[in-house]
């Protein structure tokens, strides 16, 4: 399934296209994915679609800081994806889940390694 995109709601949208605000508007628009909020429609929805971005980007362990701050989420929106939105309690059960399924692959291969390291000691 294609991520599809809608902007036609974005006030002031000319002024996002310059290179710099296009890469920040790409990354909101995948981050909707992460997030589970397909329409960034008013300040509240706009809070809390960073909130799910930074607590995402940390259950995955990325280390990376997000390219777009809140003013930039704020300055987009009615961005609008084809990705459902979910509500808080299903966000955070999709969080826990990935901390999870991160921490079983972090042990997976720590202890692929500890053999690796065993085996060449031997």
């Amino acid at each position: 399934m294609s991520l599809d995109y809608n902007m036609s709601a974005v006030e002031n949208y000319d002024e996002l296209k310059t290179d710099d605000e296009m890469a920040k508007t790409s990354a909101m628009i995948w981050d909707t994915l992460a997030t589970d909020i397909g329409h960034i429609k008013d300040y509240d929805t706009a809070v809390n679609f960073y909130a799910r971005a930074i607590m995402f980007g940390g259950a995955c362990l990325i280390s990376t800081p997000l390219v777009y701050t809140l003013s930039d989420v704020v300055r987009r929106i009615g961005l609008r994806t084809n990705v459902s939105t979910t509500s808080d309690a299903a966000f955070h059960g999709k969080l826990r889940r990935t901390v999870k399924n991160q921490i079983r692959d972090l042990a997976y291969y720590r202890a692929k390694d500890d053999e690796r390291k065993a085996s060449i000691a031997e």
